[in-house]
């Protein structure tokens, strides 16, 4: 008789409201992730590149995002990013 085993797998998931409170910062990060021009324009005009959108696309970021990403300098996408967690989470704990 052999020994039966199980694998559980557990896959993290996130809430609608977890999902809609990041996810344009996310979709803002990616699109800056896959293409250095429009990574550039967003790290030396933000105001521009946020104005523009990408792709076609715009960004609906919160106020608080907004401001974020425009009155702060940063000098790579990495700063950008690392910022934005420090900054939600200091605000949520």
């Amino acid at each position: 008789m052999g020994i039966i085993t199980t694998n559980t797998v557990f896959i993290p998931t996130i809430t609608q409201q977890e999902q809609g409170r990041d996810g344009e910062m996310s979709r803002l990060l990616s699109a800056a992730l896959v293409d250095n021009q429009f990574c550039e324009l967003l790290l030396s005009e933000p105001d521009l590149a946020l104005a523009n959108g990408y792709n076609g696309e715009s960004f609906l970021l919160s106020y608080k995002e907004k401001q974020f990403v425009m009155s702060t300098p940063f000098q790579s996408l990495p700063d950008l990013a690392e910022g934005w967690v420090k900054l939600n989470h200091q605000f949520n704990c």
